[in-house]
């Protein structure tokens, strides 16, 4: 109410009419673009792998447009749901704190640890919409995750439950999706670092600064091998491609056949972490010592929150 009015005491006449169609056109090229994703959406990652996977073009294109007329169909359905709530603001934060935690948590479980497995990603989807949706019909489950919010008066229509809690939901959503996702991960067998080369932020990274055509190149068969850190105060220059440089100790060096200029990748060697404390390193000397160490500045220590003398894995990238 409030765009509308401030709009129409701004704008002269006729300039209106065009804000009007601008917001318009706006929220149009929105539905329309979800719409399409959707299709896309259906067609490539269920339709084809499921159904029929060597369909000429124009069976997909069918496909695709009665998947449009049945997802435009559905949202219209889901208007008199939307006007059960006193705003578009409360019936937008309703939904998505009901819809996105468990996409979130699985892309960033996917993104920032290499452990996780496909399987668990499967299993936080179902999984956390299903519990949402339990919350749902029996909203005292987020009670212990609204932060003293009280729970909106009951007003007998379908969605009370989800209006009792409907903006502190997505915490309980993102928790429920999480634990999930993690307990899963951990009875799950998860893939190479081969196959998920480029994938994740650290093959990611060192995909796009090794600068090779294959990604699988990156992650051949690795020399692994544990070492302590020594933290230095000085603060090392970082190379062209941000890179940061350590210095590494001659039996270290040896066990892992390491030269100046070689990329190592620094973990915590706690298991438990699955790689989430991780950092790609370039040596950049090798110091005469028949003790096994990497020397870090306080910078690079930081990254991966080393202190001194803590026990570190080190993974040798071809």
């Amino acid at each position: 109410k409030v765009f509308f009015i401030v709009a129409d005491i701004v704008a002269k006449p006729g300039v209106f009419g065009l804000v009007m169609a601008a917001l318009t056109a706006a929220l149009m090229s929105t539905v329309d673009t979800l719409i399409t994703a959707v299709a896309a959406v259906f067609v490539n990652d269920v339709y084809k792998p499921y159904v029929r996977d060597d369909a000429p073009d124009n069976h997909y294109l069918k496909i695709a447009r009665r998947t449009s007329i049945t997802t435009t169909l559905v949202g219209i359905a889901l208007v008199p749901v939307f006007g059960m709530f006193d705003s578009i603001y409360s019936a937008h934060g309703a939904f998505t704190a009901a819809v996105t935690p468990p996409l979130v948590v699985a892309l960033l479980y996917a993104i920032l640890w290499p452990r996780f497995t496909s399987k668990a990603a499967v299993a936080t989807l179902v999984g956390g919409f299903a519990l949402i949706l339990v919350s749902i019909f029996e909203p005292a489950l987020v009670a212990p995750f609204s932060h003293g919010v009280p729970r909106t008066t009951a007003d007998g229509t379908l969605l009370e439950g989800a209006k009792a809690y409907k903006f502190t939901r997505a915490f309980y959503g993102l928790f429920v999706s999480a634990c999930i996702g993690f307990v899963v991960t951990w009875f799950t067998t998860p893939r190479s670092r081969k196959e998920i080369a480029g994938l994740t932020y650290d093959t990611a990274t060192h995909f796009a600064n090794l600068k090779t055509e294959s990604p699988n190149e990156i992650f051949q068969p690795a020399l692994k091998t544990s070492a302590t850190v020594q933290r230095v105060e000085d603060v090392l220059s970082l190379n062209k491609e941000g890179i940061y440089p350590v210095v590494v100790s001659t039996k270290l060096a040896s066990e892992l056949m390491l030269n100046s200029g070689d990329r190592i990748l620094l973990s915590d060697h706690r298991w438990w972490f699955g790689g989430l404390r991780s950092l790609q390193v370039e040596v950049d000397t090798i110091e005469a010592d028949d003790v096994s160490y990497v020397r870090l500045d306080a910078q690079t220590a930081h990254r991966i929150q080393a202190s001194d003398n803590a026990l570190i894995q080190i993974e040798r990238l071809i």
